[in-house]
């Protein structure tokens, strides 16, 4: 048993880290990133469907409850309030650039750019990898140098492929999620809770994603990894999980275990 709670305890260390490094990132995009993987987590790990959902009930509750009572950290709070200006800016051409709007305004200006490109190039967009390469073309008079993507990855591909190259990455992640949610009905333990895992890291990737563009740096070689792991549970063997655990109901069985 001191094996299991010294790993335990290391895990807990290692996620208050995590935690601990996400807080002082001050990335809006990666803290409402975290919170969708931690409901998405709080809705796959039990494997009665009410529950699951009971849980993500709770947690939105608790979550208002500390925002409404101030309970949160102003900081956290302030820095979630300016989202509000992702949604009611758009268009920011003549807006007034002061160290506060900086970040927002510069972002903002991308999307509008590549705004243009879709409206331009609807179905096929302007190439992959081509973004950059037109931005000049479509850039606001304040923002002249491009950040080689438009800091959205749905309007960044939307922008270069087209509808038809949107439709097609929207389907390849919504594969990949399904495929991780028929992991998780189908394993137990360690297989489990490694695709318990994947599935936050595709929730909060698809989440963050929403203002920002994670394919950058050496991303991209950690996303194919986890979607190595991702294939190797697939393939293993199926765990039959006793249905005791499952639908935890006083009945007799037949036999020792039973299929999930």
């Amino acid at each position: 048993r001191v094996a299991p709670a010294l790993a335990a305890a290391v895990l807990a260390g290692l996620a208050a880290v995590m935690l601990a490094g996400l807080y002082v990132s001050f990335s809006r995009g990666a803290w409402l990133g975290a919170a969708a993987a931690g409901l998405a987590l709080a809705a796959a790990l039990p494997r009665r469907t009410w529950l699951g959902v009971t849980l993500v009930g709770l947690g939105l509750a608790g979550g208002w409850v500390l925002a409404a009572n101030s309970l949160l950290p102003s900081s956290l709070t302030a820095r979630l309030a300016q989202v509000g200006d992702f949604i009611n800016t758009t268009d920011v051409t003549g807006v007034d650039i002061t160290p506060d709007n900086f970040a927002i305004v510069e972002r903002l200006a991308h999307w509008q750019a590549a705004e243009g490109m879709v409206r331009d190039y609807p179905w096929l967009g302007v190439g992959v990898g081509n973004y950059e390469v037109a931005y000049p073309r479509y850039s606001l008079i304040n923002w002249p140098v491009a950040l080689g993507h438009a800091h959205m990855i749905y309007l960044n591909v939307l922008a270069e492929t087209g509808l038809l190259g949107l439709s097609t990455y929207v389907i390849l992640w919504l594969a990949v999620l399904a495929l991780t949610l028929r992991v998780i009905r189908r394993t137990d333990g360690l297989a489990r809770g490694l695709a318990l895992g994947l599935l936050g890291a595709w929730v909060h990737l698809a989440v963050h994603q929403i203002v920002d563009d994670l394919y950058v740096n050496n991303i991209p070689l950690t996303i194919g990894a986890l979607l190595g792991v991702l294939v190797v549970l697939s393939r293993a063997p199926r765990q039959i999980v006793p249905a005791a655990r499952v639908n935890a109901r006083p009945h007799s069985f037949t036999s020792g275990n039973h299929d999930d």
